[in-house]
């Protein structure tokens, strides 16, 4: 399903010329089935990288260090996934499998800095307990956004919106 050529949407390859608003953005709103999806897949990838990793460096590190050193490396492994994608690519592997991007809300593409943001408070949005507060923020924020969105001036939209 299309939109005229004048909407404001974001799109993947084309930018809008205005800022992206509730108004604007009301029809490129992402369900949060599909974003819970995608955030699944992109776990699973994730918790695959980070599990090898892990075990690779509770095998080769001395007891006492293994464990810290696993867990610190599973955490950044986490960050640099999310913030290096989105802010490089604006999309995660899930993300794309679900035709999903990240864009500011003036339409531009995100950046490293709002990567960092949106992903730094992707912590909170598990308060209090598994993706709670997130998914609450999703459904009552005018352009489905959550805690990190909202700090980060970014927004999830489907790539394919024209």
């Amino acid at each position: 399903m299309s939109e005229s050529p004048s909407s404001t949407s974001p799109t993947a390859s084309t930018p809008p010329s205005s800022s992206v608003s509730s108004s604007s953005a009301a029809a490129d709103r992402v369900h949060l089935v599909r974003r819970a999806a995608a955030v699944f897949v992109d776990t699973v990838v994730v918790a695959a990288v980070g599990g090898l990793l892990g075990g690779a460096i509770s095998l080769t590190v001395p007891p006492e260090l293994g464990t810290p050193s696993a867990s610190v490396a599973v955490v950044a492994v986490f960050f640099a996934y999310f913030v290096l994608l989105e802010g490089l690519r604006g999309t995660t592997p899930g993300k794309q499998l679900f035709g999903l991007r990240v864009v500011r809300l003036d339409g531009g593409p995100c950046d490293l800095r709002a990567a960092a943001i949106r992903n730094v408070l992707r912590l909170v949005d598990w308060l209090p307990a598994g993706y709670l507060l997130g998914a609450v923020l999703l459904y009552v924020t005018d352009d489905t956004q959550r805690l990190g969105d909202l700090a980060a001036a970014t927004v999830v939209v489907r790539a394919d919106a024209q």
